[in-house]
């Protein structure tokens, strides 16, 4: 378990081969029948677990489809495994939340996701169709600006994923407001945005360099100014009264609405897990926080105070509250755990 995840999440690989010796034979065709028995075991079954998985199930935190892979691609046309899996977690009201970026033959999923406590993230970063060809995406950006339409007129809940902001190609400050100005219009629910992580450098670099952008001059550009636009985009957000979140806690700790970075707390959902983004909102709303404050929403049995605990209170080669500007220890519980904070009159941080 990450502790710096936004929140701990059942993720679904749909559509990807789980064992890579089958590789050379195509795609291993998705069967239910283990997410079944996984569902039976957290709901009909009340014995007792240590199933991180089954804990967060009973737990009311949501299932991600779609963080890992499409779950819309063209093999879902053959398979029909999405559907198949949505209808499961209607049958057991698993609250879900879909992101996609492939607004394709997605209307045979409205009426499965309505009768659900469902919502849909729809990634669409700042930019133009020109832009969206340029990189090579899936589908235009005015065709997923007309998809986030047509699900807010079928009353789903639905958020903007804005990621990645690339410096130098997506993050001009007209793109960044017609942006905004279409999240605004549309009355989404929450926009969640991030910056340019690269995980295989010479396979970006030779995207970036196929869509005519300098990956030396984008990274170099980010180290400059990542920390400065990532402040102009909150003001442009909130400007229009949206709530707006980044998984960058580090460096917008207290200006982040939301306790999760996709804004799934706005969402019918009982709780999410004990995280820094939590605790960095009890710090907004109350200048302080404590460990025992966050750890109530512990879903995961003793096991992990420990190592928690031991990041909580600053252990060596891991984020904690203090790395976030604005916030220090201000004291230490009953217990001996850190208490972070805020001194009163700062303002800067929240900003």
């Amino acid at each position: 378990m990450c502790p710096y995840s936004c929140c701990y999440c059942f993720i679904l690989n749909l559509q990807e081969t789980l064992l890579k010796k089958k590789a050379k034979a195509g795609l291993t065709p998705y069967t239910t029948e283990p997410l079944k028995l996984l569902l039976d075991s957290a709901f009909n079954r009340k014995k007792e677990s240590l199933n991180p998985t089954v804990l967060a199930l009973r737990n009311g935190l949501p299932v991600i489809i779609g963080r890992k892979c499409e779950p819309f691609c063209e093999f879902e046309r053959e398979t029909n495994s999405t559907h198949q899996t949505l209808e499961l977690l209607k049958d057991y009201d698993v609250p879900t939340v879909v992101e996609t970026k492939v607004p394709m033959f997605f209307d045979r999923y409205y009426k499965i996701l309505s009768e659900m406590k469902a919502g849909v993230n729809v990634t669409i970063t700042p930019g133009d169709d020109e832009l969206s060809k340029k990189l090579s995406e899936p589908s235009s950006y005015s065709e997923r600006w007309r998809f986030v339409r047509e699900l807010k007129d079928v009353g789903l809940w639905v958020g903007i994923t804005g990621e990645p902001i690339i410096s130098g190609v997506n993050d001009d400050t007209f793109m960044l407001e017609e942006w905004a100005d279409n999240a605004f219009s549309l009355k989404v629910s929450h926009v969640n945005f991030g910056d340019f992580r690269i995980s295989n450098l010479k396979l970006t670099s030779q995207r970036m360099k196929q869509a005519g952008f300098d990956i030396t001059q984008i990274v170099a550009a980010k180290k400059r100014t990542w920390i400065q636009k990532g402040k102009e985009i909150f003001r442009i957000l909130h400007k229009r009264n949206l709530l707006a979140t980044s998984p960058d806690w580090i460096n917008f700790g207290l200006i982040n609405d939301t306790e999760s970075c996709c804004g799934f707390n706005g969402l019918t959902f009982k709780f999410h897990c004990f995280t820094f983004q939590h605790a960095l909102l009890d710090v907004k709303r109350n200048r302080r926080t404590r460990f025992n404050d966050v750890f109530k929403h512990n879903i995961f049995g003793d096991s992990v105070v420990g190592k928690f605990r031991d990041i909580w209170n600053g252990k060596s080669g891991y984020f904690n509250l203090s790395d976030v500007k604005g916030v220090s220890k201000i004291g230490y519980d009953g217990e001996g755990n850190v208490i972070y904070g805020v001194p009163r009159g700062l303002k800067e941080a929240f900003n």
